[in-house]
């Protein structure tokens, strides 16, 4: 199973795969969801779903469609959430702060989810060295993938 960052799903609506250009790319997604090959917890689904209907795009419109197919329901995924924070510990030891979970948002619960389900995250997000809360997803997963 793959997990979808919500910024996969925003950059193919903004770039390679606008919705009136290439619809076929959203139908394949459509079916792996419907197959179980892709979701994405509920917290990702909001970043994208949960809009007014001011603010509803063509994304929004479609992950409403698909939100049976797409949002994991089961919350078991929620006692990954400290091992997944610690790796966004500040290195010299301080406790995160409620706005250090703010700058984190929802990738600690991508990646709780992704754990949980053994699967693998799909996100734009590129490696970088930062450190604490503004670690990119991919060192987080790398780090707990390896046991770091």
């Amino acid at each position: 199973m793959y997990l979808l960052d919500a910024d996969t799903l925003i950059t193919a609506k903004n770039t390679y795969y606008q919705f009136n250009r290439v619809r076929q790319f959203w139908e394949w997604l459509a079916y792996q969801a419907e197959i179980g090959e892709v979701r994405m917890p509920i917290e990702t689904w909001v970043k994208v779903g949960d809009k007014t209907q001011e603010q509803r795009d063509d994304l929004a419109l479609w992950v409403i469609e698909h939100k049976e197919n797409l949002v994991i329901n089961d919350r078991s995924y929620d006692e990954m959430f400290p091992q997944v924070l610690a790796k966004y510990q500040w290195p010299d030891g301080r406790p995160l702060t409620e706005s250090d979970i703010v700058t984190i948002g929802d990738d600690y619960q991508l990646i709780a989810c992704a754990i949980h389900n053994n699967a693998m995250v799909i996100t734009g997000e590129v490696s970088a060295g930062s450190i604490g809360p503004k670690r990119k997803v991919p060192n987080v997963c790398e780090d707990l993938v390896d046991g770091v």
